[in-house]
């Protein structure tokens, strides 16, 4: 179920790609999972004279962080919606 619902993202991210980052706006790209963003988003042209990558790096990594728990919390949701039954089969 969980990856019948990334496939119209990913295809989405193949036809119309992710817009590039410009002075006025940083795009931050997800992961190959789709699940968290990009570690390699910082662009220095853009960045250098505002914050440091070390810093955007530290921002980037609570981000994902962040992501992660609410992950974490919309897959505990999707597996109380199952029905013991189902559960059992999958986790004997």
């Amino acid at each position: 179920k969980e990856a019948e619902s990334k496939e119209p993202r990913k295809m989405m991210l193949k036809t119309e790609g992710i817009p590039m980052s410009t002075p006025n706006t940083l795009i931050i790209p997800p992961n190959s999972h789709l699940n968290s963003f990009s570690r390699k988003a910082y662009v220095s042209n853009f960045c250098k004279d505002f914050i440091s990558k070390t810093e955007f790096d530290e921002i980037i990594d609570s981000l994902c962080k962040i992501a992660s728990i609410a992950y974490t919390k919309k897959r505990e949701n999707d597996n109380k919606q199952l029905s013991p039954k189902v559960i059992s089969v999958f986790w004997v």
